[in-house]
């Protein structure tokens, strides 16, 4: 092997490496799982109280700022424990298919932030087909397929726990008030507000509360014209490898609230977490 072929080698190793390394740190699972805390002695310890948080990559954590953390900290001193259900690239009905372990764990409290990706690969055909192979949905994600597992999964909750249930609407795709997806993303969220008020629970207004900040602080447009895969997998790399934080990433696209255009920055997750809290305390 003479050396520009070992160097070759070296290279497609180290990017192969790479990439592994981004995957990895992008879809670890949370600290508690549902699964990890049946599994574990988490349950028989101190009798604390329990909140589930559900939701995908938002919630999950590794792809944006983590807002379950954020609750974890500032319920360290009320006796709560904090569940992660969050899970990357889920749709409503993939929630729906996994509730039975969110329901042995017998929460107090649940969140459910879902539908950004109903919402961003429903929009077009191209993502329609993504979203089939990736999430294996048994039918194209449209608004009604959405409504349809969301009820599913409030229904499951209320007939099967005695959980205090809150249901989020989606944050916003982008931050540009004008765009299709933004638009779209809004009308998703009027199917959540919809879907809480049919059920009787609690509606947490997180599009309505973004919306409202963009419009009195002045909307930004995102500095970069990357498609939105092309901007996480950049954030990723500079997360990850590069070691910058999201809200640096976010502050350099010339964003408010996202580091591409679903995922959040720590002023987004802050706000999650503040509903969060008054839930809890009441």
């Amino acid at each position: 092997m003479n050396i520009i072929s070992a160097i070759l080698l070296f290279l497609f190793s180290l990017l192969c490496f790479l990439i592994l390394f981004i995957l990895y740190q992008s879809y670890k699972k949370p600290e508690i799982t549902p699964e990890k805390y049946l599994r574990s002695n988490i349950q028989r310890e101190n009798g604390k109280k329990r909140i589930i948080c559900i939701g995908d990559s938002i919630t999950h954590g590794n792809v944006g700022v983590n807002y379950v953390r954020m609750v974890r900290r500032r319920l360290k001193e009320k006796n709560v424990e904090v569940i992660n259900a969050g899970v990357n690239s889920e749709h409503a009905y993939n929630v729906y298919k996994r509730i039975k372990p969110i329901i042995k764990c017998k929460p107090c409290w649940v969140t459910i932030l879902i539908g950004t990706n109903d919402a961003n690969n429903s929009f077009k055909k191209l993502g329609q087909l993504k979203a089939r192979i990736e999430t294996r949905l048994p039918e194209k994600p449209t608004k009604h397929f959405f409504r349809e597992n969301l009820n599913k999964i409030i229904e499951s909750l209320k007939n099967n726990t005695d959980a205090e249930i809150a249901v989020f609407s989606i944050p916003t795709i982008g931050e540009d008030i004008n765009s299709e997806r933004y638009k779209w993303a809004n009308e998703f969220s009027k199917i959540i507000r919809e879907v809480a008020q049919a059920h009787n629970i609690h509606y947490m207004p997180f599009f309505e509360s973004m919306n409202s900040l963009i419009i009195h602080n002045g909307q930004k447009t995102c500095s970069s014209n990357r498609t939105q895969f092309g901007l996480m997998v950049g954030a990723l790399i500079q997360r990850f490898i590069l070691r910058r934080s999201y809200d640096e990433i976010s502050k350099s696209r010339n964003f408010r609230y996202h580091i591409d255009r679903l995922h959040l920055n720590s002023t987004a997750a802050k706000m999650i977490t503040e509903f969060i809290l008054n839930l809890v305390n009441g």
